[in-house]
């Protein structure tokens, strides 16, 4: 799983804008298949990532999905790490 989250934020750096998109749906399913643990620790910072990202395009699907996010880590994770990032 971490080899997977490390290509995952290589990924989130990339110039391509549909790349970006794709990733944004893509980290919101692989989240289902990781533990609470695993997905605050790598996915929190791939979401960091695409929040600034320069397209808008990207932040606004990002946040769309952010709801698939917070029910799999719960509502205590979700105040304490994901709306600060907001």
């Amino acid at each position: 799983m971490d080899k997977l989250i490390e290509n995952l934020k290589e990924l989130a750096k990339d110039e391509s804008n549909h790349v970006k998109l794709s990733l944004t749906e893509a980290i919101f399913k692989i989240c289902k298949f990781c533990s609470v643990e695993k997905a605050l620790e790598g996915m929190l910072e791939i979401i960091k990532i695409l929040l600034k990202d320069s397209d808008t395009q990207v932040r606004l699907k990002l946040l769309q999905g952010l709801q698939i996010f917070n029910n799999h880590i719960g509502k205590d994770n979700t105040s304490t790490h994901v709306i600060p990032l907001i």
